[in-house]
């Protein structure tokens, strides 16, 4: 699948997009990452849904992404654990009652 750069996040998307197709997952990106509400319009059978689902699984993986390399920075930072390989780090935050981490050990929903 290819891979498409928009506003600093990766989409995989099928196919090599359609110019339409690209400024209408930058749009949804626009929306998501500045949390307003957008009403995007286009001709049918231009990829409306494929766009929007590659586009939001995309931001959504970004943003899990940027959160979890903040987390380890600061755990890095503090030393939490330093007897503890990193791999552990997820485990140990969940049992010590960490929202964020629970979420993001718990993986995709």
């Amino acid at each position: 699948m290819p891979k498409i750069v928009l506003n600093g996040v990766t989409v995989d998307f099928p196919f090599q997009p359609y110019k339409c197709q690209q400024e209408y997952m930058t749009k949804v990106l626009e929306c998501l990452q500045q949390k307003v509400n957008g009403i995007l319009e286009s001709p049918t059978g231009t990829g409306k849904t494929l766009c929007l689902l590659c586009t939001t699984l995309a931001w959504r993986e970004h943003l899990r992404d940027g959160i979890s390399a903040r987390k380890i920075a600061e755990r890095a930072q503090g030393e939490l654990f330093p007897d503890r390989a990193l791999s552990s780090w997820g485990n140990a935050a969940a049992a010590a009652g960490d929202p964020i981490d629970s979420w993001l050990s718990a993986g995709p929903s």
